[in-house]
């Protein structure tokens, strides 16, 4: 497994004096509390401060203690047990109006990728001067900050992976509207844990012929990317990739002798399973297994037909037999016949 690494959605956050709500930050953390350093020096602890939150991996720096801070940007660590986390909080002093109606509202950035597997949200820094945010999905309301999931501090709107899971996979166009605006947004949701559980196999060939007598190996060339495979007959586990047997390497599977050979003779129908997909292929086995394991059965038999000579085809069997029963009459008086001349010698 690879090294952890702690995540937030934003570092960089501006708030100001006049606010009566506080700063929220989406992490990865599964920690319970949290320390915080100014400038390098312990400041203050979520153990003994009301002030400071964490639920879930998302932090929550309250307006008293913002309060605290200097004007200007201060820099700020939060330490949490899987590391370090450092922000800056710029701290205005501004009276807070909100603009005149039809303001256009507009966003560092409208477009967003994220995965059902991430474990923090989407931030989106707009300007607006609201206190409220409404999500709209297709016209039908879909979430606002009124839920536990949805924040918005100084037209900085998170929204939380709780909220993002309910999204369907694909494109999703989010309208947000506040007090003095709307902006739309887009989230391009993707599922890549189960995206191999839709994935469509293809290979360059799915029906062979193989002989027994033979000792080529079946090459399928797939658009697999999986990095092992497993063979499936009739519904049972058949064989898995190894190296004497069966193996796959950049989508190109490979069936050897050792493998072919404990098929059964005719068709046999396999479904070869990747972990990103599947494909059926046929393979006919050609080739008797006696005569592959004793090619010098019929080799004898010949020879021991030799013993009795080649016998004229007639194309009729009793025919046949009774040219065989000739022979043998012919054979036998001529054995007689030379001991009777010996005796009368």
């Amino acid at each position: 497994m690879g090294q952890f690494v702690l995540q937030a959605d934003s570092t960089e956050f501006t708030w100001d004096r006049n606010s009566d709500t506080g700063i929220t930050i989406q992490t990865n953390s599964d920690s319970k509390s949290f320390t915080v350093k100014k400038n390098g020096i312990l400041y203050s602890s979520s153990l003994i401060s009301n002030n400071l939150l964490i639920d879930y991996g998302t932090i929550y720096l309250s307006n008293d203690f913002l309060k605290k801070l200097d004007d200007g940007e201060n820099d700020i660590t939060l330490i949490l047990k899987e590391g370090n986390l450092d922000i800056i909080v710029n701290v205005t002093d501004n009276q807070t109006e909100i603009p005149v109606e039809d303001n256009q509202i507009t966003a560092k950035e409208t477009s967003f990728e994220w995965d059902k597997s991430d474990f923090i949200g989407i931030a989106v820094n707009t300007n607006s001067k609201s206190k409220n945010v409404a999500i709209a999905k297709d016209g039908e309301f879909f979430a606002s900050d009124d839920d536990r999931g949805v924040y918005i501090t100084f037209g900085r709107v998170g929204i939380t992976a709780k909220i993002l899971k309910k999204l369907d996979v694909g494109e999703n166009t989010l309208t947000l509207t506040f007090d003095d605006g709307t902006l739309d947004i887009t989230v391009n949701v993707t599922d890549k844990k189960h995206a191999s559980d839709t994935a469509e196999i293809t290979a360059d060939k799915t029906e062979f012929t193989w002989d027994r007598n033979s000792s080529d190996s079946i090459v399928i060339n797939t658009n697999s990317k999986s990095e092992s495979i497993s063979v499936r007959q009739s519904g049972k586990i058949f064989s898995t990739s190894d190296k004497e047997n069966i193996s796959i390497s950049d989508g190109v599977v490979t069936m050897k002798p050792e493998f072919l050979n404990k098929l059964n003779d005719g068709e046999n129908e396999l479904k070869l399973i990747f972990d990103d997909g599947s494909i059926t292929v046929k393979i006919n086995v050609t080739g008797s297994v006696e005569n592959s394991k004793n090619p010098s059965v019929s080799s004898r038999n010949s020879d021991s037909s030799s013993n009795i000579g080649i016998l004229p085809a007639t194309g009729n069997e009793g025919l046949t037999v009774g040219a065989v029963i000739a022979l043998l009459s012919a054979g036998l008086s001529g054995i007689l016949l030379s001991t009777k001349r010996k005796r009368e010698k």
